[in-house]
């Protein structure tokens, strides 16, 4: 069984320059279209038969389809180099500049009147509204206030604590 090398080794002497193709990042690309212009399937084994059958045709149809000058064209796939790092640190200073700018204190303030009017409500619902409304209407309005309540308080203390706590360190991080 054949591979890339095998192939590289064969076309070395003609076209080293995609001879270096198929022994880099990129070799089963290259094989490809290596297969592509001599019309075989991309297999390792089919494309070196098709270049021991006609090596003079094959580098000559390779030559002209110009390989090495059209994969320059495409982009190498991002690995975890500077470039990925700077985007890493891009996308942390972006979400520290918005824990600056802060949600303001109407968010602090709208959740505590909310609570607060919830309560209010509740206490009126049961003191003063069993002769003015049904009990099952009292108990639907009674099950809303309480979880608007529940979701205020599992917002203040439930799942958004941690996220505080690394908030908090993301700003510790930029001071």
């Amino acid at each position: 069984m054949m591979d890339y090398k095998d192939i590289a080794c064969r076309l070395e002497g003609d076209l080293p320059d995609v001879a270096a193709l198929l022994e880099g990042k990129r070799a089963a690309m290259v094989a490809f279209v290596v297969a592509t212009v001599l019309g075989v399937s991309p297999e390792p084994d089919a494309i070196c038969k098709a270049l021991d059958a006609d090596m003079v045709a094959a580098v000559q149809k390779l030559k002209a389809y110009d390989i090495a000058a059209k994969l320059d064209q495409v982009t190498e796939p991002k690995d975890n180099s500077d470039a990925g790092r700077s985007d890493v640190a891009s996308a942390r200073d972006m979400q520290i500049e918005a824990l600056h700018k802060g949600k303001g204190d109407f968010a602090n303030w709208f959740a505590v009147i909310v609570f607060l009017s919830c309560f209010a409500m509740i206490g009126v619902m049961l003191l003063h509204g069993a002769a003015t409304i049904n009990d099952s209407m009292r108990f639907y309005v009674l099950g809303f206030l309480q979880s608007v309540v529940m979701a205020i308080v599992g917002f203040y203390f439930g799942s958004s604590a941690p996220s505080r706590k690394q908030h908090a360190a993301l700003l510790g991080q930029a001071k």
